[in-house]
């Protein structure tokens, strides 16, 4: 949340508000028991790519290196929460989030479970994840488009 999700996250503010490189900016996870991902998902045009780029990357290691402000973990934390009673509007999202659970923690995990969860997080945990996430080497780029003659020295990625 803090990272890309929604209009008032770092990704948001910098490349879409600040500097209008990009249409949107989004981030999202997949959080499987064996393996999982960890996604940044830009719509920019060809000659904006390697500035964005470079912002993602500087967010990231930002992230890694200095804990999250007391207010930023809190507006997450506060987003997580309602998006986690939002979502629980309907049977099939429901249905959807019972299967995640058990699939993730072979039981059902009730709402208090969950918000307690979300309200232990810490500042230096946030930065410990991002530490174990944002490992260059294990990092890859996709990009979809008209991307001839486009040359990004990937060889730069590093955050």
């Amino acid at each position: 949340m803090v990272l890309g999700g929604g209009s008032s996250s770092r990704l948001f503010q910098s490349i879409r508000e600040q500097r209008g490189l990009a249409y949107s900016i989004t981030a999202d996870y997949m959080p499987f028991h064996n393996t999982g991902y960890f996604s940044v998902h830009c719509g920019t045009s060809r000659t904006r790519v390697r500035p964005v780029l470079d912002l993602i990357l500087q967010e990231l290691h930002c992230l890694k290196t200095k804990p999250v402000s007391p207010s930023d973990l809190r507006r997450a934390k506060d987003q997580v929460l309602s998006n986690q009673i939002i979502g629980l509007e309907t049977t099939a999202a429901r249905a959807i989030a019972l299967g995640g659970q058990l699939l993730s923690f072979g039981r059902a995990v009730s709402m208090e479970e969950r918000q307690a969860a979300i309200e232990s997080v810490t500042e230096d945990q946030v930065m410990l994840l991002a530490d174990a996430l944002f490992d260059s080497d294990r990092m890859a780029l996709a990009l979809v488009g008209d991307i001839q003659g486009l040359e990004l020295a990937l060889d730069r990625l590093d955050c």
